[in-house]
């Protein structure tokens, strides 16, 4: 349904406004609170000045995170598009692509929850919001069901292959242990 009610133009700074405030407040609510109170804690055990600083060090960290989910999924609505033009005519531009894309990343919302979303609801809300991104990439872009998947599905994969990829190459490449 949200492919369908969406505007087929101007959606690409609404749609990262949502994705920013999404990607800040899982970080900052679902990681954030159980490190922050542990950090808190730490520090007003051994000095009350360092309270802030902590603070402050963390609400920066909170934010480049945002800033690399908002990056990641708008690189994932960049990819979309090429698949979507590499496969066949699209309906509307890349703004539009990449505004959907955004606004489709809402499930990743539900990893804001205290320690729970970071570890186990996080992958939930990912694939969500894969789902999310190709039925409303197949309804805004009007294209056939095979293009939207293989759009939507084509960047998290790769983003698994590259990850799985380096920790083989870093587990190879280390050298024998326990010497």
């Amino acid at each position: 349904r949200l492919g369908e009610m969406m505007p087929a133009t101007g959606v690409l700074r609404g749609g990262v406004l949502f994705t920013s405030l999404v990607h800040f407040g899982s970080t900052l609510l679902g990681f954030g609170t159980m490190a922050l109170f542990i950090v808190v804690f730490a520090a007003i055990a051994s000095n009350l000045g360092q309270v802030v600083g902590v603070v402050l060090s963390f609400l920066i960290l909170s934010g480049i995170f945002a800033i690399g989910g908002v990056l990641a999924v708008a690189l994932q609505g960049v990819v979309a598009h090429g698949v979507l033009r590499a496969t066949g005519p699209v309906r509307h531009s890349i703004g539009t692509t990449v505004g959907i894309t955004c606004f489709a990343s809402g499930p990743i919302a539900i990893s804001a929850v205290p320690c729970l979303g970071q570890t186990c609801l996080g992958s939930v809300g990912m694939i969500w919001a894969c789902v999310s991104s190709i039925l409303a990439i197949k309804a805004v872009q009007a294209v056939p069901t095979w293009r939207a998947v293989l759009a939507g599905v084509l960047f998290p994969v790769l983003v698994i292959v590259l990850y799985v990829s380096a920790l083989i190459l870093v587990e190879t490449t280390q050298g024998p242990r326990g010497a």
